[in-house]
């Protein structure tokens, strides 16, 4: 029997978010009343809703739990403000057309969603590297010259935020999960290491606020423990399921639980998978955490019929 082409499985249509000009929150707002490819978002949680319920029998499990809210704490909300006049017009190796080269060079406006993943810290002792003053908005803006601060790193799918000039215009909010929450919002200061065959891109974001930078430190050195806590429980047990945190419509975060049905291997022995965890218009570029998987690193691409997919691992 012939092997069957798994690639149909990793075309369709990406999901970032186009936003219409104007108040940016009431039109999140609009976009997520209005979805059409789940009315009503049944099968998406709000991160403040969710329990030990929520969880599949098979990992009923504090570890998970907790993992899981790590997780939601580490995903951003991407606002991008432009689309760069460098976008592809299609996708490498098809005729199917780039997301949002239809808006190249234009003021459309975008979102998707991203996850911290590295933190560096830079201190006055470090007056021999390049990196010596912040190079925040705040700093740059205000003349201010701050040898202590930090750059961390987000990363989303490269059709999310494509170039620095797009990188420009680009804001990440933490935290943004109900209209009660506290949120931060950070602009962007570079991209770094962009694939476009691969879909996932770099991006940094400078900080000399002490308190959130110990805050950011603290959520990667907890995710990074009950990562490995989680994976020496469940990599020798059989599982496909598959937890996405996004922000759907570039609303409030929202949770989602399915399984992976398709795995397919490319170069190097990477991986990428469809899955049918839930998503939306705005989950591009989210997260998608594996139950029991190693530190691989997979950024959600788009849909199709048979169901969701996910760009090349980029670890």
């Amino acid at each position: 029997m012939a092997e069957e082409d798994t690639s149909k499985y990793f075309r369709g249509v990406h999901e970032v978010e186009t936003i219409e000009p104007g108040d940016f929150e009431a039109n999140t707002t609009a976009t997520n009343s209005n979805c059409r490819k789940n009315p009503g978002h049944t099968n998406f949680i709000p991160v403040k809703d969710f329990s030990m319920a929520h969880l599949p029998a098979e990992c009923k499990d504090d570890d998970v739990f907790q993992l899981i809210k790590v997780l939601s704490d580490m995903t951003v909300r991407i606002k991008v403000k432009c689309v760069s006049a460098e976008r592809p017009d299609f996708i490498p190796g098809t005729s199917d057309p780039y997301p949002l080269s239809e808006h190249k060079g234009s003021t459309t406006m975008g979102t998707g969603t991203g996850k911290l993943d590295d933190l560096t810290m830079y201190r006055e002792q470090a007056k021999s590297t390049l990196d010596i003053y912040c190079p925040c908005s705040g700093c740059v803006g205000s003349n201010k010259k701050t040898n202590h601060w930090g750059k961390f790193e987000v990363i989303t799918a490269r059709h999310v935020v494509y170039d620095d000039v797009e990188a420009a215009k680009t804001t990440c909010t933490f935290w943004h999960d109900d209209k009660q929450s506290s949120t931060v919002e950070l602009k962007l200061w570079k991209i770094d290491q962009p694939s476009t065959n691969e879909d996932w891109v770099r991006l940094y974001i400078p900080v000399c606020d002490v308190n959130l930078l110990e805050k950011l430190k603290s959520l990667l050195a907890r995710h990074l423990d009950l990562w490995q806590t989680v994976n020496d429980k469940y990599e020798k047990k059989e599982n496909n399921i598959t937890f996405i945190v996004s922000h759907p419509h570039g609303n409030f975060k929202k949770i989602s639980i399915g399984k992976w049905t398709v795995k397919k291997y490319v170069e190097y022995g990477n991986t990428k998978y469809a899955y049918t965890t839930p998503t939306c218009p705005g989950s591009s570029g989210a997260y998608i955490y594996r139950l029991g998987s190693l530190l691989t690193l997979h950024t959600h691409s788009g849909s199709n019929k048979w169901g969701n997919y996910c760009g090349v691992d980029c670890n």
